[in-house]
């Protein structure tokens, strides 16, 4: 024992005396809380075992209950069912019935998901109840054609909607069905899930079978296995536990963490089995029962099990669970240890915490008392340490200990006796120190300024008459070595210059009065150069020396004389320039003014001197020129443009350029301006810059202002819900029959008049604007809708309406006009131009002198014509066009007068395009020029063929053909010359020609077209108005243009059978053609409107009765084989 204590004391040598007094006790402490939690943590576990199976039997008894209420009603409701059919309640056959009861029964019993009857013939019937107040019937069979259909019901179970329908369903094919016959009494159905409502169902189902045994159907309904994940999720089974129940194939029926146990993958729907689930729990304890006992079939009894998951322990039981009509499941109820010893573990935590906090004050108590006792013990060898490294000045505050206290007092005694010693010894050497530093400090300061300095510091003893000190800048000063001036101070006199010695000596003379000087002079350096000096100077010592600071200011007075002289030049040059040139105050005030502001504003400088000159500015720029001056504080130039009134009163455009003058600390001490009158040159600009937005016609605002405002339109609508505005889209009508008739010059008085209208038409905030040749395009601002702009457009049209006057000639030229509404869908102005072009294309197209409002079909119409304009350039190049021909007849003799020659479109996508929807584009592009030569050609070549054919069999009469001639045609320059060279080409006369023109050219500059027609008519060929009495009929034309035959159109000729108004109308036009010209009437279709036009001494038919269009094959037939006298002689009523 002895080797042991002296053992231990031997390694405790050493050690800190507070270690010694603190380790051993807080070790006892730790080992005593050790022990204790550890027998309460294993006396806690103990205790939640017995709880969990406790509580794991209590939980089984509830989901058995629960399933046993679950699952008696659907055998119960089939039962119900059976009843009702077997005593003839309701007929198995009559599926109406049959619905309305499964109906009614599903609203008493909600838990009945699906009630359902399928027979052995196929057919099936039945409520779904899938939602919380929503029915659905289920029908299938031969009704719905071998479909189920679900259709949704009203409150008295009608069928009112068809939701959805499902192809080849045959109720004898399902598993439920096929199970119900092989068990032949009530059964459990597979569980199967419903893809349209992600829910998982069991089915009850019951075979029904007669008298005689044979089966009719099966009965049948659904329970929704949801209701149990439902409830399993309402248990509480602990923070983390779980509860589901699983078949004995280990797939889940219900589970307390998975609403839906099942998947869906591309559209195909699985069951989730325990042993695969993404939850971990769960798939972890399905696991283990299979590793425990192979396979979920050897469980016949309640098993309870414990396994390790997350790091923790979990309890498992599994408890079987089947009923009388064959189920048989498993109820499994997991809980984690962890949920129950939480509370144990917790508590043993705040126990093992209360003893470390009673160790801790343990430790902390013993730390204080060591502390207590060490703290003066460390002061006593701390202030040890510093006296033996020579810091004396040490105190030793009282302990609480005695004899501590009493070694800390000895120890302070001890130093303050040092402290004395030594201080009186440290104080002499610093005074001494001190004082030397200073010293050498400031003659090292004053060296310093006096080497570096470029003035010459000197000291001068009046006494003694000599140099007391001058310094090195002496030598560069004065050209002369300091040496010199000490041994004779008279070299410093010697060397100021002979007008300026007397000055300086005078100013010697006064220092006694002065005691001061300030004095500049010129001295003469040894090589002739002379160097303006500025001394100060002052008395010391008493007035016996005298010292001062020479600099050398020669080039300070050079700049000054140069500036002398530039203010004489810039003075001259001011006065005799024509350009204002000006000097200011800071604050604006003129202080300089050149005599040229007479002749450019008529005052004289000294009208202005002391004014301030924003006065002159014109109100509308003084604030911005005011502005704009703060700029020049950092001395550059400026550039300012302004209004300035002169004396007269009017005001005149003045460009300035405007600089600062600064001292030499950069304050601003002048402004200098110099500028000159930019009147002309600033009206021209605004002129450039108005004609650059503007038309030079007729001075409206052009494509760049108008893109401008309806960009700003834009941008407003998307920040204004209430801003409203409208595009107008004006083309003038006729405006090409001016120019080609009157000249160009009348054309621009009729843009000029349109113009003036279109602005006298509308407000001041509008824009009209003229985009090029006829074309305008109006914004109308803040309208209230598109009614408003609607009736703008009608106040437009009346004022077109309204005739033109150019040099005496009255012309009518309307305006169409298209409508765009401005809407937020619209990002560019181009897009609003567009589709208000498109619109007024349209109006066009509908007739002229009217309006369209743009729709979005309009644009898809707008972009498949222009596809059509396209293929259309192309069509003659590919041999798309092709002739068709229809039969003229004598309807006295029944003898082929020629042919209507009608061009048609054979396009190669297309099929055949009309006429109607051709032509009009070919004559917007001129497309109609080339078309008609080809025409003319063709029809020509194709007259000498049948001519020479009919000469073949001795008939001579000539055949006539009928050509279409457009008003682009008539009008084109080239087109008399495109008829005689296919005259010469072909050498066919022109009287086998007929030139066929509608009335509504006549309105296009009469005049131009009557010398056309009457150049046609002297080459023989025949001028038919086409069309007669539906255009612009006047008996004045007829007499005074040439015209050989008048075609009634087809509109009076199919109505005037039964319309007496209709052949009134025809017997007018007939009485017409007594002036000396045929008749042909078109759309002669029946019998009876041809012996109508005989009796009314009609001379020509065209129409269907004869013959429709047709190839020049098949019209060859008429020339040669074919004879219409028969069918005219039958019909003459006349005779």
């Amino acid at each position: 024992m002895s080797l042991l204590h002296r053992s231990w004391f031997n390694r405790a040598n050493g050690l800190p005396l507070r270690s010694v007094l603190v380790v051993p006790f807080v070790i006892e402490i730790a080992v005593a809380v050790g022990l204790t939690g550890w027998f309460a943590w294993r006396t806690g576990q103990r205790t939640v075992h017995d709880l969990v199976v406790q509580l794991q039997l209590e939980t089984n008894a509830r989901i058995e209950q629960k399933l046993t209420t679950f699952l008696q009603i659907p055998p119960h409701l089939n039962r119900l069912n059976q009843n009702a059919l077997e005593l003839g309640y309701v007929d198995p056959h009559d599926s109406v019935a049959l619905y309305q009861h499964f109906f009614q029964q599903a609203q008493a019993f909600e838990d009945a998901n699906a009630i359902f009857w399928g027979d052995v013939e196929g057919e099936f019937v039945g409520n779904g109840h899938f939602n919380a107040d929503r029915h659905q019937r289920m029908l299938a069979g031969s009704a719905t054609g071998g479909a189920i259909q679900f259709h949704t019901v009203d409150s008295a179970g009608r069928p009112i909607i068809l939701d959805r329908e499902t192809l080849d369903f045959d109720p004898r094919d399902r598993s439920w069905y096929k199970a119900a016959v092989a068990a032949g009494q009530p059964t459990w159905g597979e569980i199967f899930t419903y893809h349209a409502y992600a829910r998982m169902a069991i089915p009850a189902v019951m075979p029904l079978y007669d008298a005689q045994g044979e089966l009719l159907g099966v009965l049948g309904n659904n329970f929704f296995l949801t209701q149990i994940s439902e409830f399993l999720a309402q248990l509480n089974v602990g923070p983390n536990g779980q509860t589901y129940i699983i078949e004995r194939s280990g797939e889940l029926v219900a589970s307390s963490t998975l609403p839906q146990p099942f998947t869906v993958t591309a559209g195909v729907t699985e069951r989730i089995n325990a042993s695969q689930s993404k939850d971990p729990l769960l798939q972890t304890s399905a696991q283990f029962i299979l590793e425990t006992y192979g396979n979920f079939e050897q469980i016949q009894d309640i098993t309870r099990l414990s396994f390790s998951h997350s790091q923790g322990r979990q309890f498992l039981q599994v408890s079987p669970f089947q009923d009388e009509l064959g189920l048989d499941w498993l109820i499994v109820v997991v809980m984690p240890e962890a949920d129950f010893m939480a509370p144990i573990n917790a508590n043993i935590q705040n126990f093992i915490w209360l003893c470390a906090g009673a160790l801790g004050i343990t430790i902390a108590l013993g730390w204080l008392t060591s502390r207590w006792i060490m703290r003066p013990l460390q002061r006593l060898i701390t202030a040890a340490d510093e006296i033996s490294s020579g810091q004396l000045e040490q105190d030793i505050p009282p302990a609480q200990v005695r004899e501590l206290s009493r070694l800390g007092k000895s120890f302070n005694r001890m130093a303050n006796h040092l402290e004395a010693s030594f201080s009186q010894l440290r104080s002499a050497n610093q005074a001494f120190a001190q004082t030397n530093q200073a010293l050498q400090d400031s003659e090292e300061k004053f060296r310093q300024f006096a080497q570096n300095s470029n003035a010459v510091l000197w000291i001068y003893d009046r006494e003694l008459q000599t140099s007391v000190y001058v310094s090195p800048a002496f030598e560069t000063v004065w050209g002369r070595s300091c040496a010199s001036l000490r041994q004779d101070h008279e070299v410093f006199l010697q060397a100021v210059h002979p007008d300026d010695r007397s000055l300086f000596s005078q100013t010697l003379a006064d220092i006694e009065q002065t005691r001061t000087f300030l004095i500049d002079y010129r001295i003469v350096r040894p090589d002739g150069t002379i160097r303006w000096i500025r001394d100060r100077a002052f008395t010391l010592n008493n007035n016996q020396w005298l010292g001062g600071i020479a600099e050398d200011i020669t080039d300070r007075k050079t700049i000054e004389q140069a500036l002398v002289q530039s203010e004489s030049q810039y003075r001259l040059l001011a006065e005799n320039m024509s350009d204002l040139v000006c000097l200011h105050t800071p604050e604006g005030h003129y202080l300089y003014i050149s005599s040229s502001i007479e002749s450019l504003l008529g005052y004289h400088p000294r009208d202005l001197l002391g004014h301030q000159c924003f006065d002159l500015i014109h109100p509308s720029d003084r604030d911005r020129i005011q502005r704009e001056i703060q700029q020049l504080l950092d001395g550059t130039a400026l550039l300012l443009t302004y209004r300035i009134r002169k004396k007269a009163g009017d005001y005149r455009w003045f460009e300035t350029v405007a600089r600062a003058l600064l001292n030499p600390a950069g304050q601003v001490i002048q402004l200098q301006t110099t500028s000159r009158d930019v009147t002309a040159k600033v009206r021209l600009q605004r002129q450039l810059e108005h004609d650059a937005f503007h038309d030079a016609l007729t001075g409206l605002p052009n494509r760049n202002l108008l893109r401008e405002r309806l960009d700003l339109a834009i941008r407003r609508i998307h920040q204004q819900e209430i801003y409203q505005f409208a595009v107008l889209f004006l083309d003038l009508d006729r405006f090409n029959v001016v120019n080609d008739s009157l000249g160009h010059l009348a054309g621009d008085e009729v843009l000029i008049e349109a113009a003036h209208r279109l602005q006298s038409t509308l407000t001041s905030k509008d824009v009209v604007a003229r985009l090029g040749g006829d074309e305008f395009v109006i914004l109308l601002e803040e309208i209230k809708g598109l009614h408003e702009a609607i009736r703008i457009t009608e106040q437009i049209e009346t004022r077109f309406q309204e005739p033109f006057w150019l040099n005496e000639h009255r012309m009518f030229i309307g305006a169409s006009v298209g409508i765009v509404l401005g809407t937020v869908r619209y990002q560019q102005p181009d897009q609003l131009i567009r589709d208000a072009d498109t619109a007024m294309y349209r109006a066009k197209g509908k007739g002229r002198s009217r309006y369209e409002v743009f729709d979005p079909a309009m644009h898809a119409q707008a972009f498949d014509r222009l596809h059509l304009e396209t293929d259309l350039r192309h069509a003659l190049e590919r041999n798309e066009l092709f002739v068709c021909y229809q039969p003229l007849v004598h309807l006295e003799t029944g003898e082929l007068k020629g042919f209507e020659a009608l061009i048609r479109w054979q396009h190669p996508e297309r099929g055949l395009v009309s006429p109607g929807e051709f032509i009009p584009i070919a004559e917007e592009t001129h497309q109609i020029i080339p078309i008609g030569l080809w025409l003319m050609q063709t029809v020509a070549e194709q007259l000498v063929a049948w001519q020479a054919q009919r000469t073949a069999v001795g008939d001579s009469t000539p055949l006539t053909v009928s050509v279409n001639v457009s008003a682009i045609q008539l009008r084109d320059a080239g087109f008399m010359a495109m008829v005689d060279q296919v005259l010469a080409t072909t050498q066919i006369p022109g009287a086998q020609l007929t030139f066929e023109i509608t009335e509504s050219i006549l309105i296009e500059d009469v005049e131009a077209i009557a010398d056309m027609l009457r150049r046609l008519r002297n080459r023989g060929i025949a001028i038919s108005i086409d069309d007669f009495g539906t255009g612009y009929s006047s008996l004045s034309y007829l007499c005074d243009l040439p015209f050989t035959t008048l075609k009634i159109d087809k509109s009076f000729v199919s109505r005037m059978v039964e319309s007496r108004k209709n052949r009134r109308v025809v017997e007018t036009i007939l009485t017409l053609t007594r002036l000396g010209m045929a008749s042909v009437a078109e759309g002669v279709e029946t019998a009876e409107q041809l012996a109508l036009l005989q009796q009314l001494g009609c001379t020509y038919g065209q129409g269907y009765f004869f013959g429709k269009p047709a190839p020049a094959a098949v019209a060859q037939q008429w020339i040669t084989g074919h004879s219409f006298r028969d069918a005219v002689k039958g019909l003459d009523i006349r005779r």
